[in-house]
């Protein structure tokens, strides 16, 4: 027994010490989707924004607002060539995002919904810009935001995208949102605070979701979508005047393909 004993001692010895010898692998960052390029987004590549969005409809608009916002979250398919991508996809999850993002803008009278577009209502199509926006028009949405999201390394992550008037087939802004950390208190205090009567008035220091560079990203991203709507909502006059108890959205036009559509949840 003793030299069982001293047997398994020698060999948990040598493998022990064969096992500190072994150098730990490097972990090495490998971006899982590339930055999606302008030009993709059907904008001028010469399009400057950081952390912050420019308006690009300088007229004032007629007849945009009343109306619901659809939000597609898409990726950029790129060969070793670059840009402009072979192929876009979506990339969206509308079961969690559908609440996030329609609470976005509660408070506003003219907007009666956000809501993210499901592929099924693309009918199988490829992913366009146009078709996006066509797709969004048919479902009653006149404004369309149509965004991407990019971890540059561990700690960095960049969420760029535009809004269109889905009606013209053309943008009206570009936004875009940086989030790097490096120590997570100081990234923390630098996001932008909510309003008391914003519909989101919470910390997010106590939100794990925003404790990394992705969430921190997407929430600054969020609040410029909002900051952007309402800008782009004040420089339009509506056709009509709202009624006092708020404006209600009429229903997606009736027909087999929207009655499947309505069942089915989109």
């Amino acid at each position: 027994m003793k030299t069982f004993r001293i047997a398994v001692a020698a060999c948990l010895a040598v493998v022990l010490g064969e096992a500190g010898c072994v150098k730990k692998a490097e972990i090495q960052f490998v971006a899982t989707d590339p930055v999606l390029q302008w030009q993709d987004l059907q904008l001028p590549d010469d399009v400057e924004v950081h952390d912050g969005y420019t308006l690009l409809e300088e007229q004032q608009t007629t007849g945009l607002f009343p109306t619901a916002v659809a939000v597609v979250r898409i990726r950029a398919d790129y060969t070793d060539a670059g840009p402009p991508a072979t192929m876009l996809e979506l990339n969206t999850e509308p079961e969690t995002e559908l609440l996030p993002w329609n609470s976005l803008l509660d408070d506003q009278r003219a907007i009666s919904g956000v809501f993210p577009i499901k592929p099924i209502a693309l009918q199988g199509e490829d992913v366009t810009v146009e078709h996006l926006l066509k797709t969004a028009e048919v479902m009653k949405a006149s404004v369309c935001l149509i965004y991407a999201t990019a971890d540059l390394s561990q700690t960095e992550s960049e969420v760029r995208g535009a809004i269109y008037d889905a009606r013209r087939l053309k943008p009206l802004a570009v936004l875009c949102a940086h989030a790097r950390i490096e120590n997570l208190d100081e990234a923390l205090a630098d996001l932008p605070k909510p309003a008391p009567m914003e519909p989101r008035y919470f910390d997010a220091a106590k939100d794990p979701r925003y404790h990394d560079a992705p969430g921190m990203a997407i929430y600054k991203f969020e609040a410029l979508v909002r900051e952007c709507v309402i800008a782009l909502r004040k420089n339009d006059t509506p056709l009509e005047n709202q009624p006092t108890e708020g404006w209600m959205p009429q229903p997606p036009p009736d027909g087999v393909f929207w009655r499947q559509w309505l069942r089915k949840g989109i």
